[in-house]
């Protein structure tokens, strides 16, 4: 997100404004992992059973999180290829949304390859 310089919501970033995108990511990764611990691991019934509380917000909140994910992932996958000038091939229009959705690891290790500067950061695994 920092190297196209778009924000954390997938929106292009005001020109010469340092990007706190890798900053927001792992503050919204550390409170996805707390609310999940929280909603999971809270005092359950007398009878041992999971409260409805917990059954309807773990699901909600997880799919939100899903969501929130899976459009950032489609958005920037377009910004490239607008970017790029990559035509699309299979799903005019919905391309980035489906790859999004059905291929997210393999779309994001894509993407990372095709914005990396390796003349900068050299390509290796340690």
């Amino acid at each position: 997100m920092t190297r196209l310089g778009v924000n954390w919501i997938g929106l292009p970033n005001r020109p010469k404004v340092p990007s706190d995108s890798f900053r927001v990511a792992i503050l919204l990764s550390m409170f996805w992992v707390t609310v999940n611990c929280l909603v999971f691991y809270l005092p359950r019934s007398n009878t041992g059973q999971f409260s409805l509380m917990q059954i309807i917000l773990f699901p909600a909140f997880n799919g939100l999180v899903w969501f929130y994910y899976l459009s950032n992932v489609a958005k920037l996958r377009r910004r490239i290829r607008d970017n790029y000038t990559i035509p699309e091939k299979r799903c005019p229009g919905y391309e980035d949304t489906c790859m999004s959705l059905f291929c997210s690891p393999l779309v994001v290790m894509q993407m990372s390859r095709h914005t990396a500067d390796y003349g900068i950061y050299p390509g290796r695994c340690w």
